[in-house]
């Protein structure tokens, strides 16, 4: 077990930033003349949770870092992992007294948390993986199991984490859009945009050998963005300028959509390692899977901001605007 130097110089980079953010706090309070709680004030009130948000989550992960280290996680990887946490922290603050859906906010404030957050999950899924999960997998004793038991279960093992992630937001986002919802353009544009990083990612690690491959990613992109911005059910979509939100009705075809897409994807992928000798023609419809994805994801997030950006221009309440879309 070696000492974890790594965490301890990065531990000490964030003790620094950790006194700055409490000196702020003291010196709020000597400004405003508040010894307890934020007596109404907005500047001391972010102060005081930019030093408590620190306080909640960094100890946590530089001791799983520090275990992590002590065990031989690579430093490369530990080095990557906490100059995230290092920047996250510093831009953290800063996002703390911006008001909220201004740049500044997301950037920094939301930036900051969700980097914070993921560093800390991948702490913690390392963390599982070399003091439990490995040794808990070795005692199943696979190569014992029926052959049809032992397939099932080596797919899910070697089924990389994000996938099941994905899984897990693509039911998430089907389920609220069973029911009517109000949203803003960045929410509702997060699911489209996991669908086309995937379909582009397949394109740069699949189609960079054939000009073909590259060739059919981008028609079925093409007509599937152009069927997308035909044949969406913008109509439905209802636009409030003075909030900046956008309604929608009920339905089921969201869930619908992303799960075929999902499984589609994903037996391609299940298929392409299993099966050595269709490995070119599994790639094809691959190829064709991600650039259609890719393609119709785009069209329908290019055509509902375009409809935002008219109802903004506009300046037409919600009932108003529907009733617009409807006549067009």
């Amino acid at each position: 077990m070696q000492v974890p130097t790594i965490t301890a110089i990065y531990l000490a980079l964030l003790a620094f930033v950790y006194i700055a953010l409490g000196l702020q706090v003291i010196r709020l309070r000597r400004r405003e003349g508040i010894a307890f709680g934020d007596g109404g004030s907005a500047d001391l009130r972010s102060a005081i949770r930019a030093h408590a948000h620190f306080a909640e989550t960094v100890p946590v992960i530089m001791l799983m870092a520090a275990l992590l280290e002590a065990t031989g996680l690579p430093a490369a990887t530990l080095y990557q992992w906490l100059s995230a946490l290092f920047v996250a922290r510093l831009i953290h603050p800063i996002g703390m007294y911006a008001k909220p859906q201004t740049w500044q906010f997301r950037i920094f404030r939301v930036g900051g948390m969700t980097i914070t957050i993921g560093v800390m999950f991948l702490c913690a899924k390392q963390i599982i993986h070399r003091f439990w999960l490995d040794s808990f997998l070795a005692g199943l004793d696979v190569p014992s199991w029926p052959s049809f038991a032992q397939l099932p279960f080596r797919i899910v093992t070697h089924t990389p984490w994000w996938v099941f992630v994905a899984f897990a937001f693509v039911i998430w986002g089907g389920i609220q859009a069973l029911q009517p919802r109000t949203r803003s353009v960045g929410q509702l544009l997060i699911m489209p945009s996991i669908f086309v990083a995937w379909g582009i990612a397949s394109l740069v690690t699949r189609s960079s050998s054939s000009a073909s491959l590259l060739a059919s990613w981008i028609i079925a992109a093409a007509g599937f963005g152009v069927f997308a911005w035909l044949a969406g059910r913008f109509s439905t979509i209802g636009v409030d300028p003075a909030r900046r939100l956008l309604s929608l009705p009920g339905s089921a075809i969201p869930l619908t959509r992303d799960l075929l897409v999902f499984a589609a994807k994903y037996g391609l992928a299940i298929a392409f390692a299993l099966a050595q000798e269709l490995r070119h023609d599994i790639e094809f419809w691959n190829i064709l899977v991600s650039g259609a994805s890719a393609g119709y994801f785009s069209g329908w997030a290019i055509r509902l901001v375009s409809i935002y950006r008219q109802a903004l221009s506009q300046r037409a309440p919600i009932s108003d605007f529907k009733t617009e879309m409807q006549k067009s």
